[in-house]
């Protein structure tokens, strides 16, 4: 069985940053998010983790290679996926989701081959995946070999919301389409409410799910980190090759698919440093965030008003 720790959760919520930390562990590889594998890889040849193109990437063209993927295909393999079942319908009764899936068996075979050749290649027994689409996560509890964890990482909606709507955020890449999208604070808010809520329907009473709020994790990622191996049944010595501190880690070359522009980041990090609070959200919008997202504040331990 293949060991897949995928993290789910809505954008801009410390993902990238957390699955760096995962796979620079021993055993462990950190792959981004896969989800975007056939678009931003193959259509547009984005950037991988350790800077080259995906194109030029030794480690993604041989894992590429070893499954004999017709690249032309790739097209069609993004409209399926557009196409195909998305996180809401994750909310369907489960004939109905069965009925869709049976339409998605075309690209389930690839993701199946992908992930076993990533595996294979690498010898890493844990494989970290950050797509956070609640959709993708389900794609991947579908495959018979992959043995599906789900890391539910949650970050304050209000911090979330001004991460979408002030922050522009430049990718890192060398291309021209560099910038990531931007939404307002009521969009972020109900797609925050609807992807989290999905999520922990979806998964909250599976023995392979765990819980971690993004703020929990800054402030003691080591201690994070210690909790999230002892639910995979492995021990805290794990960590100490790469945390000098608690709040201080030493980050291994990612070949990541996709993500935040931290996913470049290598060498030794503060956590810390990278905690950004919702100061800059002005008091009307953290109001209407907070009301939007009021069902889940109090079930993610989080104060109603900021």
């Amino acid at each position: 069985m293949i060991k897949v720790i995928y993290i789910a959760g809505f954008g801009r919520s410390g993902s990238t940053l957390l699955g760096n930390i995962l796979g620079s562990l021993h055993g462990f590889i950190h792959v981004g998010e896969l989800r975007y594998l056939w678009d931003r890889g193959f259509l547009e040849d984005w950037d991988c983790g350790c800077g080259k193109s995906f194109s030029q990437c030794s480690f993604w063209q041989k894992v590429i290679k070893d499954i004999n993927f017709p690249h032309v295909i790739a097209p069609h393999l993004v409209n399926v996926r557009e196409r195909g079942i998305h996180s809401r319908h994750l909310l369907y009764p489960f004939t109905v989701r069965k009925l869709m899936m049976n339409k998605m068996n075309e690209y389930l075979y690839w993701l199946k081959l992908l992930y076993q050749s990533i595996s294979e290649h690498t010898g890493c027994e844990w494989i970290v995946d950050s797509s956070k689409f609640p959709s993708h996560g389900y794609l991947l509890d579908n495959i018979t070999n992959i043995n599906l964890y789900i890391l539910h990482l949650v970050r304050d909606p209000r911090t979330v919301s001004y991460a979408w709507w002030k922050r522009t955020k430049n990718l890192g890449l060398k291309s021209n389409r560099n910038i990531m999208p931007r939404f307002n604070p009521i969009k972020s808010a109900t797609l925050w409410l609807e992807w989290n809520y999905i999520i922990h329907h979806t998964w909250s009473y599976n023995k392979n799910y765990i819980f971690l709020r993004y703020e929990d994790f800054v402030m003691q990622p080591r201690s994070s980190i210690f909790k999230i191996l002892a639910h995979l049944g492995l021990p805290k010595e794990y960590c100490d090759t790469i945390f000098i501190n608690e709040n201080t880690v030493k980050i291994a070359t990612q070949h990541t698919i996709s993500g935040n522009p931290v996913r470049f980041q290598k060498g030794v990090i503060s956590v810390l440093s990278s905690y950004q609070d919702m100061e800059n959200l002005g008091l009307g919008w953290r109001s209407i965030v907070s009301l939007i997202t009021l069902p889940l504040l109090k079930k993610f331990h989080y104060a109603l008003q900021s």
